[in-house]
């Protein structure tokens, strides 16, 4: 019986440990996070945070610094820093620039010399890397997160 009562305090909990509606939550995010807020009327805002009170959050957007209500506030959104594409691009391009020297050094080898590809599979090999890094980092930065969500 005991072990019925805390499976179903378990299965009453978890939504809330899971899906956080603290409001206090929004003091992990740092001063010029990107984020976005959608207020309960349906109108969203994107900026970059500044500070949470008590009772409202303030974000820079492009135009201007907004105060809006905790009660306004239906869920805020943690996005992507913008950078993941960048360094997806440079891992990618090292990797494809690795691959493609070796690549190119085995098949002079093999050819006795005859043939010497070593710098053309290196900048092929390079581009191609780079661009699937670029393509995966822009799939990683598009991703968000929901930190809070009103009751």
């Amino acid at each position: 019986m005991a072990g019925a009562r805390f499976v179903l305090l378990l299965i009453c909990l978890l939504p809330s440990l899971l899906f956080p509606a603290d409001w206090d939550i929004l003091q992990s995010l740092k001063p010029g996070q990107r984020v976005e807020v959608a207020r309960k009327q349906g109108e969203t805002e994107n900026g970059a945070f500044r500070s949470v009170a008590g009772d409202s959050l303030t974000l820079r957007t492009k135009q201007r610094e907004i105060t809006i209500p905790r009660a306004e506030v239906a869920r805020v959104i943690k996005r992507g820093s913008g950078r993941a594409k960048w360094y997806g691009l440079a891992a990618g391009a090292a990797a494809g620039a690795i691959t493609g020297a070796a690549a190119g050094a085995r098949l002079a080898n093999e050819s006795a010399g005859d043939i010497d590809v070593k710098a053309a599979a290196t900048g092929v090999l390079a581009v191609g890397g780079g661009l699937i890094g670029l393509a995966i980092g822009t799939t990683l930065d598009a991703r968000h997160t929901t930190i809070y969500e009103s009751k």
